[in-house]
């Protein structure tokens, strides 16, 4: 029934021994621990059973390893040397555990609990946390229980609010936390003998399984006369001392409790206890008393070997109760998390239809804004044929102009070649005229002045002439600029057309036909078709004058004769 508790104690032990606190202690150390845990229970020269368990060369041993020979080896062992008697005080085991263990705890701050009392809550904390979960932890609930119980003993009030308020970042406490805990919390500047005393009530519930304790007259086996004991009523046995104490060397006797055992109500305050073949005659102080131990008995002879410690039922219970709300606790969490995904989820879903609504949205925009775009385009790409086409337009009058100047200019420079050509025959008309003028001299000076004037004024008319011819020619010049430039601009329009239709056109759209249109460089309309045939006039032809001339020469010569010499 403690075994349990005695494995978390030699656990304190083990875990004392490990230095480098990777769960394994070295043989050697384990040897001497074994060999003491040994000589408490009666087992002599253990450790060489231990050392029969594991290879020679096996340095370190780990704890699993170490109980499993604890429970199969000593443990059996102390029950066969005690057969027949009672079974073996597996407590004891403790105080060989705890001399490893208390030199971790000597040294704290805050130290109001003795030696002794340490060990004692030590024990509690063996029997009260989770058995086989290690590193051992004592639950929360379990620490406000045994705090509970300590400051009610202590004659304080108990808030329990104050407590889940200090506790309630710690989950579950080591035996450290629970000492440090209890001192700092509930004992400071109190007197260490009461609180031993407190701590000593408790242990005696919680550890030893006491139900009940107190003063009784026994009477005496051999010689019948009566002595005041303190009796202390367990689960399996009743134990009587010469003191309050209840330590083993004040003990004065026991009686074990097993099915068989009675309890006889004798008159007076007196009562007989029979187990075992023996008897045990008691007198209580007041009915009262008699009536509590007596009742007290027979409940201890009906639970014997049905229900094990009431504080481990207990805490079974409690364990059981608080593993069945965190399976609750777990299960409304897990129905959480799910009900947390599901909505999750259809978050999920909705902002997968939120997405894909905008995005729905942001086509159908971009959609617009292409249309949009499109039509842009096609009107930017209409502009740009308007303009081509009026480019075209120009060039085409550009070309046309180019072409009436030119054909201006051949019949400019063909008129001049005839003029030139009509005055040198004038000319050598008029040398053949001056040689015979020069023979008749007299007759032709005034001949001569006329034709000077007249070549003076044909030589005016040449000049003229000359000069139209080179504004014909700039004009012509001008004209082939003007033409080079709308080409040009042609060129470049052409370039950012294939541009716009590369870039912009979209669908169906297309470039349209150009026609081009027949202007001047001076601008549609400012000559008729008629006008660029024209050819500017100076003043009458060179033939006409030639042949005025001769008329004039033919009436001249009627009336005088050359002279020789002019």
């Amino acid at each position: 029934m403690a075994e349990l508790d005695q494995f978390n104690a030699l656990w304190h032990a083990f875990n004392a021994l490990d230095d480098h606190q990777n769960n394994t202690v070295q043989k050697s150390q384990l040897k001497v621990f074994i060999s003491n845990l040994g000589n408490v229970l009666g087992v002599k020269n253990f450790e060489e059973k231990f050392e029969e368990h594991f290879q020679p060369d096996a340095s370190f041993i780990m704890f699993p390893d170490f109980i499993r020979v604890i429970e199969e080896e000593l443990m059996p062992a102390a029950r066969a040397r005690s057969f027949g008697g009672p079974d073996p005080d597996f407590r004891k085991m403790d105080e060989v555990a705890w001399l490893l263990v208390e030199r971790h705890y000597l040294d704290r701050p805050d130290k109001v609990l003795t030696v002794d009392s340490a060990f004692h809550l030590w024990q509690m904390f063996n029997r009260l946390v989770d058995d086989g979960e290690y590193p051992l932890r004592m639950d929360q609930e379990e620490v406000g229980i045994l705090s509970e119980r300590i400051v009610r003993e202590l004659g304080k009030n108990w808030d329990p609010e104050e407590f889940h308020n200090v506790a309630a970042s710690i989950p579950s406490f080591s035996y450290k936390q629970l000492l440090s805990f209890v001192e700092t919390r509930y004992l400071i500047n109190m007197d260490q003998e009461f609180v031993a005393e407190a701590i000593r009530e408790i242990h005696d519930l919680t550890v030893k399984d006491v139900v009940k304790k107190g003063f009784l007259e026994k009477r005496g086996q051999v010689i019948k006369n009566w002595h005041n004991r303190w009796f202390v009523l367990g689960m399996d046995r009743l134990c009587y001392y010469s003191t309050k104490t209840s330590s083993q060397e004040h003990m004065k006797g026991q009686m074990l409790i097993n099915e068989e055992s009675q309890i006889q109500s004798q008159p007076k305050n007196r009562f007989t206890f029979v187990s075992s073949g023996r008897s045990m005659e008691m007198s209580a102080a007041d009915t009262r008393a008699k009536t509590e131990w007596v009742t007290a008995v027979e409940d201890v002879i009906k639970m014997y070997g049905k229900v094990r410690s009431p504080v481990i039922m207990e805490k079974l219970k409690r364990r059981e109760r608080r593993l069945r709300r965190r399976a609750e606790q777990l299960d409304v969490e897990r129905k959480m998390k799910a009900s947390s995904a599901l909505i999750e989820e259809q978050n999920k879903q909705l902002e997968l239809e939120k997405q894909a609504r905008a995005l729905a949205e942001q086509q159908a925009a971009q959609e617009a804004a292409l249309k949009e775009e499109e039509q842009r385009r096609n009107e930017d790409l209409q502009e740009i044929q308007r303009q081509l086409e009026a480019l075209l337009e120009q060039e085409r009058l550009a070309r046309q102009n180019e072409a009436d100047l030119k054909s201006a200019h051949e019949r400019l420079l063909e008129e001049e070649k005839s003029r030139r050509e009509q005055l040198e025959e004038l000319q050598m008309s008029q040398h053949k005229e001056l040689e015979e003028e020069r023979k008749q001299r007299a007759n032709l000076e005034g001949l001569q002045k006329d034709q000077d004037l007249i070549l003076e004024q044909e030589r005016q008319k040449l000049e003229k002439l000359e000069l139209e011819r080179k504004r014909v020619e700039e004009d012509f010049k001008a004209a082939q600029g003007k033409l080079a430039e709308a080409a040009e601009q042609k060129r470049l329009l052409e370039e950012a057309k294939e541009r716009a239709r590369n870039r912009f056109v979209v669908g169906l759209a297309r470039p349209l036909g150009v026609t081009v249109k027949m202007t001047t460089h001076r601008g549609l309309g400012a000559f008729s078709e008629g006008d660029t045939y024209k050819v500017p006039m100076l003043g009458e032809t060179a033939p006409d004058l030639v042949a005025k001339l001769q008329q004039q020469h033919a009436k001249t010569g009627e009336d005088k004769e050359p002279t020789n010499g002019q």
